[in-house]
């Protein structure tokens, strides 16, 4: 089944995007038209403790996935947990932070068939 089927079976799910991953691939349009939603989680997924400087950069690069595809972004999901770092600029933007008190270590997967199998 396809992420973006999901739709077939009554289901939603939400997107944690990284900017550039998302407009190389162009999957943006589609993840609004299939109904589900989508979360800045960066431009270029950096760690914002080292990164605090640039971090309103990386949330514009990822919020202007937004605008191309037609909607405004309002959640922001802080990679590696980091919310001290960026909790500011996301505010100014106008983004509610989601955040989870814990790590499934998705991003350490070889493959997209080992986060499924975790």
């Amino acid at each position: 089944m396809h992420l973006l089927d999901v739709r077939q079976h009554n289901a939603k799910a939400t997107f944690f995007l990284i900017g550039k991953d998302v407009a190389a691939s162009g999957n943006a349009r589609a993840i609004l038209a299939a109904g589900h939603e989508m979360v800045n989680h960066t431009d270029s997924h950096p760690n914002l403790f080292w990164f605090q400087p640039a971090a309103g950069q990386e949330l514009d690069g990822c919020a202007s996935l937004g605008k191309t595809a037609g909607t405004k972004i309002t959640l922001f999901r802080p990679p590696f947990g980091g919310r001290r770092q960026c909790s500011s600029d996301s505010r100014n933007m106008g983004l509610v932070l989601s955040l989870c008190p814990v790590t499934a270590y998705d991003w350490s997967a070889k493959s997209a068939e080992a986060i499924v199998g975790k």
